[in-house]
């Protein structure tokens, strides 16, 4: 059964469907049919937003030093999703999905070598950062979930350029991806909750984040979460209940 959206969501959504009416008023993903998935694109998008300003607020809480323009990049480039959808390029969420994990990898390498400078980290060639992220020892209890990440990284590389058409006729070429439904974005959007889930685990371990640590305010505001990812959220309340 489908979870029910908090009513905030639901509002946040009607407003992004105003918008996309507005400004990609012949988008395919305005069909009865395709709404649904970017409702669920929407719903994840800002899950993912409160879900970093939690963490952002712990930060700030515990007085942790943190490169905080990786973790910027990587909610900017979610965020951009919701534009590139109603665009219908697969070529565009691809690569939006790459920049986000890439990243997100970034502030979590910022984290374990707190002693690079943020050009240091900037600088580092994707194909170190990788290795030095799989190999350091704090990032052992996250192994698994940075191979994924990588793993998500790979794929979307590999598919920016699966759809290229190759037209001499440039409407057609326009046609094509205006009236064509990719399956691929409906797998993006999978992409993306796994992508939130794995945020979750990785950052919530390598910031010793504590939900009892919250403010009241901040614990309200996870009520606009769904109930997978509050409580997910809720089960780093100490270090004995982590796994």
């Amino acid at each position: 059964m489908k979870e029910s959206m908090p009513n905030a969501t639901t509002r946040g959504f009607d407003d992004y469907l105003n918008f996309v009416r507005e400004y990609f008023p012949k988008t395919i993903w305005l069909e009865e049919r395709h709404i649904e998935n970017l409702e669920k694109l929407y719903v994840i998008v800002y899950e993912n937003l409160l879900i970093c300003n939690l963490l952002k607020e712990h930060l700030e809480n515990q007085l942790l030093s943190c490169k905080l323009r990786f973790l910027n990049d990587y909610m900017e480039s979610v965020n951009t999703l919701l534009i590139a959808f109603p665009v219908n390029y697969p070529g565009f969420s691809n690569y939006t999905i790459r920049v986000a994990v890439e990243s997100l990898l970034k502030f979590i390498y910022s984290i374990t070598y707190p002693s690079k400078t943020e050009q240091q980290v900037s600088k580092t060639p994707f194909r170190h950062l990788k290795e030095e992220l799989k190999k350091h020892e704090s990032n052992q209890p996250i192994k698994e979930q940075i191979v994924l990440l990588l793993n998500i990284y790979s794929e979307a590389s590999r598919s920016i350029h699966k759809h290229m058409v190759d037209n001499s006729d440039l409407n057609a070429t326009l046609n094509y991806y205006v009236e064509t439904y990719f399956n691929e974005l409906e797998k993006i959007i999978n992409t993306l909750d796994r992508m939130v889930d794995l945020l979750i685990i990785t950052l919530c371990t390598k910031l010793d984040f504590d939900y009892d640590r919250l403010t009241l305010a901040s614990k309200l505001q996870m009520n606009k979460l769904s109930f997978k990812r509050k409580g997910k959220l809720m089960s780093f309340t100490n270090v004995s209940s982590r796994k």
